[in-house]
């Protein structure tokens, strides 16, 4: 049934994008890409979850592709309630590459567009994509810890977890690079217990990475 399997395969490999487990994402994915043919409302968030999958496995391109498909086939069905989180997405990957300035105009895309159509969900990840953006391009950026802040703030509003945990690791590293270790120790350890609880290894792991470059090691919980 390729609706079913269509759904099990956005499901099951999302999950594992969100948990880090990228490797078995695109497997599961790519299976869920292949059936969408015959469910086309499916497949950009099909493609936009393994293209993300593909990039944090070193596939840049190869990710690039399948967001930007994704998010042209959504605009061409007019699936615009969707549209946002597809462009943070695509946005998330252009970061990765190195293109802060697209990165950017994504992310200010999809927080026009999530506010507009009031997709509040949508509008923490957006908002934690600009905190990343900022602090990438300036380390004690008051952008950067405002954007965090407000995710952070959205996000446990809405139970969104996982999204808390990322603005919690954000904030660590972005207050440990301006000098202000004793709140950028508390967000580390909040967020390390939540990966740890909600088993996001591949996140924790990193985190941890982080911290001993930032000096942080000893307030990890």
């Amino acid at each position: 049934h390729p609706y079913s399997l269509c759904h099990a395969s956005l499901g099951l490999g999302g999950v594992r994008v969100r948990v880090g487990e990228f490797e078995a994402a695109i497997t599961i994915l790519a299976r869920g890409l292949s059936l969408s043919e015959q469910v086309p409302l499916l497949r950009p968030p099909i493609a936009a979850d393994l293209g993300v999958a593909l990039a944090r496995c070193g596939r840049i391109a190869e990710g690039l592709a399948q967001v930007d498909a994704a998010v042209e086939g959504a605009t061409t069905m007019g699936r615009m309630s969707r549209l946002p989180l597809l462009l943070v997405k695509c946005g998330e990957i252009h970061l990765l590459a190195g293109d802060p300035d697209e990165a950017m105009r994504l992310a200010t895309m999809a927080l026009s567009l999530s506010t507009e159509q009031k997709e509040r969900g949508n509008d923490v990840y957006a908002r934690h994509l600009l905190g990343e953006i900022h602090a990438t391009e300036a380390p004690a950026s008051e952008l950067a810890q405002r954007c965090f802040l407000d995710a952070l703030k959205l996000a446990e509003g809405l139970g969104m977890r996982p999204l808390a945990a990322h603005c919690h690791a954000g904030l660590a590293r972005h207050l440990a690079r301006a000098g202000e270790a004793a709140m950028a120790r508390h967000h580390l350890a909040a967020a390390a217990t939540m990966y740890r609880e909600m088993a996001m290894r591949f996140w924790l792991v990193q985190l941890e990475r982080d911290s001993l470059s930032l000096a942080l090691t000893p307030s990890l919980p």
